[in-house]
This record gives structure tokens, sequence and C-alpha cells, in this order.
């Protein structure tokens, strides 16, 4: 059976070469909004590669099915588009026997993928021996890197990198309007070997897909977090809410959104850095970010005054089990509150400061601290500076 199943995908793929002209990598959009023409040929094989390649321009029609999920490109963008996500196209030159069976010119066709598809089908997803079974070589002489496809039905040569573009639009008037630029995303050597981006590429892809709706979740959080730390706040912020906007992975769920809250806080939004924060408090799925967000969301509480409130969240967050540090800062927040309430300003602000250097050593929680310092200069405009209460050693 699946034999049968690998031997049909081949079919599939040889489909492609049918319904797919050929293509370069700058697109333009014509105005019927049919075909997007691939204008620069800057995958054109050079003369060591022996052969031509099909016609010196070639169309993406989106009105054509895509090869293996035998749909129209132009559902399957307008799809993504509509729930603010990117199409993935992988495209792919492969290499035929001339149409001539007498002759032994080989001729070079481009084609197009759904780019999840084509990789479940070709490198079983992102597993490692999946991919080094295709036999990566290099054709000598030439120094460019192939694919040999060798099975009892069909013999294929993959040539070059498959290379990925994301297709993006957006609904205007209730219409798409799919861009007239393709994005770059990467080859097949990247989504393998390279140690700086194979990370964000196998998220990229896996939060884009709709097969796996965990996974989806998961990979939208990583692909939000790698978001954050290039400083793409807006992509990062994207990826957060698609994650804390469904329902298939709770934990994932609770993830984003303590994250977003955190982003929100930077941002000066406290509203909805409550907001988010609150939500992550509020559920029971993923323990440690609930008590996370209950200390953070107790932290600016204590802030606006509402002490009470935030007595109540320090106390359930110093007395859970999952996360210890959020434990132990959640009870000193806690104590430091009460010594206030008691007017002991001397013990409040001594806490405060060793407070603070306990949690200058913590790298992840280490983002607290600007609010604790704000409470302890608080006290400081009330009752002076911190009294000295120990010599120094």
């Amino acid at each position: 059976m699946k034999r049968e199943l690998l031997n049909k995908s081949w079919l599939l793929l040889v489909m492609g070469l049918i319904y797919n002209p050929v293509s370069g990598m700058d697109i333009k959009l014509q105005e019927n909004l049919k075909e997007i023409q691939f204008v620069d040929l800057n995958s054109k094989l050079r003369p060591a590669d022996q052969g031509k390649l099909i016609g010196d321009k070639e169309y993406l029609d989106l009105t054509k099915d895509e090869p293996l999920l035998l749909r129209k490109f132009k559902e399957l963008i307008e799809d993504k588009v509509k729930k603010g996500e990117v199409f993935i196209l992988a495209v792919v030159t492969m290499k035929e026997q001339a149409y001539n069976p007498l002759s032994t010119q080989m001729v070079y066709r481009h084609n197009y993928y759904g780019a999840n598809g084509f990789n479940r089908f070709i490198f079983n997803d992102f597993d490692d021996s999946g991919y080094y079974k295709l036999n990566r070589f290099n054709k000598p002489g030439q120094g460019k890197r192939y694919f040999q496809f060798k099975d009892p039905l069909v013999k294929l040569t993959i040539i070059h990198e498959i290379k990925y573009f994301t297709i993006d639009g957006k609904v205007v008037d209730g219409r798409v309007v799919i861009d007239t630029k393709f994005t770059f995303l990467g080859t097949d050597w990247d989504l393998f070997h390279d140690p700086n981006r194979k990370e964000f590429l196998h998220d990229f892809f896996k939060a884009n897909q709709d097969l796996d709706k965990r996974e989806k979740a998961e990979s939208q959080i990583g692909v939000g977090e790698i978001f954050e730390k290039m400083g793409d706040l807006d992509k990062a912020k994207k990826y957060y809410q698609f994650a804390a906007n469904q329902n298939d992975n709770k934990e994932a769920k609770a993830d984003a959104q303590v994250n977003l809250g955190i982003m929100f806080e930077k941002e000066k939004n406290v509203a909805e850095a409550k907001k988010y924060y609150q939500f992550a408090a509020n559920q029971n799925d993923e323990k440690a970010r609930k008590a996370e967000a209950q200390m953070y969301l107790a932290i600016i509480l204590d802030k606006e005054g509402e002490l009470e409130e935030a007595k109540k969240l320090y106390f359930a967050a110093s007395m859970q089990e999952h996360d210890l540090l959020v434990m132990k800062y959640s009870a000193l927040l806690g104590e430091g509150l009460k010594r206030r309430e008691k007017k002991n300003w001397v013990d409040a602000k001594q806490l405060y400061t060793l407070l603070i250097k306990q949690v200058q050593e913590d790298e992840f929680y280490k983002r607290i601290i600007p609010s604790i310092q704000s409470i302890l200069d608080e006290l400081n405009r009330k009752s002076g500076p911190p009294t000295k209460r120990f010599k120094k050693d």
C-alpha cells in the first residue's frame, strides 16, 4: 500500500511537467489576475549543464490546479490571504528527456507546487533521513547540486536548489488582491543545512500548514519569537495572535497570550497587556505560564494601587510549583506589599533592594526589574533612601 502511494506521488509530480510551463523569479501580475508572469529568468541553466530550457518566458497560471492538492492556485492563495497567512510556493527545476523519443537531448522544466505538500512527498516533511535518501550530489565539473530520483516507474532529476517563495496579498472590499511581487524565502539547502536559518524555515513552513493544527500553533510561536528577536515586532505580534486565537493547542495559546502581554507592556500599552495576562492567568492548561501571567498582572495592579487584587495574584503565583522562580519572586513581592501596607518602609525598601539584586542574575525574569524599581522609587519619595542595616563584608 505504501509503495502504491509513493508511485502515485511520482505520477503527480510528473503531471506537474504537463501542468506548468517554465519559471524565473521576478513576478509581474497581469491585469486579468489569471496569470503571474516570471520576467527575469535568473535561474536559467548554464551551457555547462547541457540541454536547453523550454521557452524563454514562463507563467504561473493561477487558474491551473496545483499538481498535488488538485485545487487551483488562485483558490489556495486566496484561502491563505483571507486567514492572514501566506502561501509558500516551491519552484522546482526538473530534467527530462526531449519530446522526440529518438532524441538524446535533455530539456529542463520549472514546475510549481504548494511547498508544504511538496515537502511532505519529497522530504517526509523535514526529516533529515528522508532528505538524504534523495541522493544529493554534485555533478563533476559543474559545481551544481542535484537531486537524483530513482523509481521503478519514473526517473527524475531535480537540478539546482528547490526555491521557495511566499505569496501574500490583502483583502480589499471583500476581494483578495494578490501581491505583484513574491518574496524569496530560501532554498532546500537552507532548509536542512543553514545553521542560521534552518530553525526559522522549519517553523515558518509548519506555521503556514493546515494538516497538524497543534504543531501549527507551536510553530507560530516559534516564528513569532524569531521575528521578535529580529526586531520585527509587527510580524511577531501577528504570529503570536495566530496562536492566541486558535483552540487546537491550549498550551500554545497560553504561551502566545503571555508573549503578547509582554510585548504590549513593553510598548506601554498597559490595557492590552493586562487583557492578555488576564487570559493566561485564567486558563489551566499551561500552569507555568499561568503563574507567570499572575505575577506580571499582579505587578501592574500593584503599581496602579489595586492592592487587594495584586495580593491575591501574588499569593496564587507563590503557591504553585510549576515555576519555582515565579513562586520565589511572587512570595517576595507579596511580602513587600504587606510591609508597605503596614508602613514598614525600611524593611520594605530593604526587601525590594535585595530582590532587584537577585533578579538581575536571572536573564529571563530581569524584565520585571523596572517595575520593582518604580515601586522602590515611590517608597523612597515617601520616606527617603533605604537604610543600610548590614555592614559591608
